[in-house]
């Protein structure tokens, strides 16, 4: 049963009053010092009261909470185990499914992001916190799974008199009841920006409500009525009269010659309550959003720059409490609940917008791997928001970058773009000793999944250049492993070069196969055969499996001989 039920809501909304009412400086302070004392109810209700009621507040307060909401999130692995992987399909399960919902208003309801928008009323109060109704489910592969409904539950339903939340059965209650673990989330700032912001509150609505006074009153003309008559007479009562009816209680009734003129009264200059009631606006802006655009409509580019660093940090920040309050109340729950176990080997992970240069980036970390730098697959994946494949997935095989001799950096992985080597990848001449051992010692570390490639090209076609060209690749392939293990470079130079003399005859005798020229002159073979390169050679596949027909070894074999005697028979 749910802590807030419909008993506890109808005898709040029974007793809510208005939290501004007759609110002033003193009285502020003792909420304020009160709140730091424990007592959570008066102030958060003032701070919501705020929120929903000033003009400001209401643009930038909503701003930053949806902010955080709108960020992406994913679930990652601490390894690649199998059990990290179901741990991960796990809270994919959980998170795509939870519902939120607020527990005053309960009709508000949404998923993981209006979970999310909730989470972030820590960064206005200090504290966020959420009652989990944990629902046993099975998902989509038959699997025990988790989902939740996360209640939110304003803070003035809680007390911290004894350094943690406690849960307030009844309004004007001052001892709490303490909250079970694995039943409540608690998601924490450092401070609550509200106990700034009414403080810039309070001494906004001050000028203000002077102002307000000032327009009332001098912000429109006298009527200025003079009469010879004498006061209090007949005829001075009856001119009274005649200028309440020009202008009401602003009016001012004189002696001398009858005469009617309409007068201004202004201040000098620029009155005092516009500028403290801007200052302090520009105030709960900073506070808020890191700045208030002055910097920008100033034409100060320095000055915009580093206010967007300063929403950057402010993004990142708001991400990483969001993850860890569902890392410490949600994740290791499941792990708990479904592995017996509260160390998860997997994690949610709110994501703050890349606004980094992500082909430097990633150009820094492609760099680091080809001077050898050892590079985790999950710092990688996690660096570039890469997800790794489930269970049962097929895995996208990318060529790994090379240095050339010179210098030159080489193979672009791929779904990257080089514009200035377009079809880079179709080497016109074989490639290097160091490129064949770099092939050979990656063997046992890449694993090429034939079924990959089979599904891009024409079934047919690959068996019948696989069966017309297997009895002839046996030798050639021998060669090839020679080469791979031979003991220095020349020895391996000198193993190739034999090769490639042999070359014109091993082509012809391909050609005489029967089934080779009408394959080798249709356009899909080529794809065949330029792709299994690709997938076999250029990318480390071992030289030394069996030849079988069908499998990526023997057309990986295949496309390399092609590439060695291209120039030559052009």
């Amino acid at each position: 049963m749910p802590a807030l039920g419909s008993e506890r809501v109808e005898q709040h909304k029974n007793s809510r009053f208005s939290p501004l009412r007759n609110m002033n400086p003193t009285r502020l302070v003792r909420v304020l010092d009160a709140y730091h004392a424990g007592y959570l109810t008066e102030a958060s209700q003032v701070w919501q009261s705020i929120e929903e009621r000033d003009p400001v507040c209401q643009t930038v307060i909503p701003k930053r909470k949806r902010a955080a909401a709108l960020l992406d999130w994913q679930i990652l692995t601490v390894d690649d185990s199998p059990e990290a992987a179901r741990h991960k399909q796990a809270l994919e399960w959980f998170y795509n499914n939870c519902t939120a919902r607020h527990g005053v208003d309960q009709d508000k309801q949404g998923g993981a992001q209006l979970l999310f928008r909730q989470m972030m009323d820590a960064v206005a109060k200090g504290y966020a916190v959420h009652e989990i109704l944990w629902e046993p489910d099975t998902d989509n592969e038959g699997r025990d799974a988790y989902t939740a409904t996360f209640v939110f539950v304003p803070l003035w339903f809680f007390e911290n008199r004894t350094g943690s939340l406690r849960f307030l059965p009844f309004d004007w209650a001052t001892d709490g009841i303490p909250l079970n673990r694995g039943q409540w989330m608690i998601t924490s700032a450092d401070v609550a920006l509200m106990e700034a912001t009414s403080v810039a509150w309070m001494f906004k609505s001050l000028p203000l409500k002077d102002w307000l006074i000032l327009s009332e009153k001098y912000g429109f003309p006298w009527v200025q009525g003079k009469t010879p008559a004498t006061k209090d007479s007949k005829e001075w009562k009856e001119w009274v009269e005649a200028l309440r009816g020009l202008a009401n209680d602003s009016i001012i009734a004189t002696g001398m010659a009858e005469e009617v003129e309409m007068n201004t009264i202004s201040t000098n200059g620029e009155p005092p309550q516009k500028v403290l009631v801007e200052h302090m606006e520009r105030s709960i802006m900073a506070l808020w959003r890191g700045g208030d655009l002055s910097s920008q409509s100033k034409g100060d580019a320095v000055g915009a720059t580093q206010q967007e660093e300063e929403r950057e940090n402010i993004e990142q920040d708001d991400a990483n409490m969001l993850t860890e309050a569902l890392n410490i109340y949600v994740d290791r729950e499941i792990g708990r609940m479904l592995f017996g176990s509260d160390r998860l080997l997997a994690y949610i992970k709110i994501l703050p917008k890349d606004r980094t240069d992500t082909e430097k980036e990633q150009a820094k970390w492609d760099k680091a791997i080809d001077r050898g730098i050892e590079i985790a697959k999950d710092d990688y994946r996690e660096q570039f928001g890469l997800p790794a494949p489930a269970e049962g997935e097929t895995e996208l095989l990318v060529a790994s970058r090379q240095s050339q001799p010179n210098g030159v950096e080489g193979e672009v992985p791929a779904g990257r773009s080089d514009p200035q080597a377009e079809g880079k990848h179709r080497r016109d001449t074989p490639p290097d000793g160091g490129a064949l051992q770099q092939a050979a010692n990656a063997a046992a570390k890449v694993r090429i999944e034939s079924e990959s490639i089979a599904q891009q090209l024409q079934q047919s076609m690959q068996a019948r250049v696989a069966r017309a060209r297997a009895h002839l690749t046996d030798p050639i392939r021998q060669r090839l492993v020679s080469a791979a293990n031979a003991a220095t470079t020349e020895e391996r130079d000198a193993i190739l070069r034999n090769l490639r003399a042999e070359m014109p005859d091993l082509y012809r005798q391909m050609n005489e196969a029967d089934a080779v020229p009408e394959v080798m002159v249709q356009g899909q073979a080529a794809a065949f055969i330029n792709g299994a390169a690709e997938a076999a050679i250029v990318k480390g596949e071992s030289l030394s499996a069996e030849p079988e027909p069908e499998t990526v070894q023997q057309r990986g074999i295949l496309t390399f001989l092609k590439n060695l005697f291209s120039r030559q028979s052009a």
